[in-house]
């Protein structure tokens, strides 16, 4: 997305909603996802949470990989 003349990239949105929003209010970030118009802040939010609902997707589909190597004796111990 370019905003302001400006490229806009996921990692970043994730950024500012990660440490601005949801978990450590830093309020520079704060401040930078207000200064956003209404309709790019729900798209960067829309887009942030389908990241998470990605993420959470692959860490559940590592953890099912894991679950039968173990459950087929893939792995040893010594």
């Amino acid at each position: 997305m370019i905003y302001n003349g400006r490229e806009i990239t996921p990692e970043y949105v994730a950024g500012l909603l990660i440490d601005g929003h949801y978990f450590h209010s830093d309020e520079a970030k704060v401040a930078i996802l207000r200064s956003i118009l209404p309709h790019e802040a729900m798209l960067m939010r829309f887009q942030f949470l389908s990241f998470i609902q990605d993420a959470t997707r692959q860490i559940l589909y590592i953890d099912n990989i894991i679950k039968i190597a173990f459950a087929e004796g893939l792995f040893r111990f010594e």
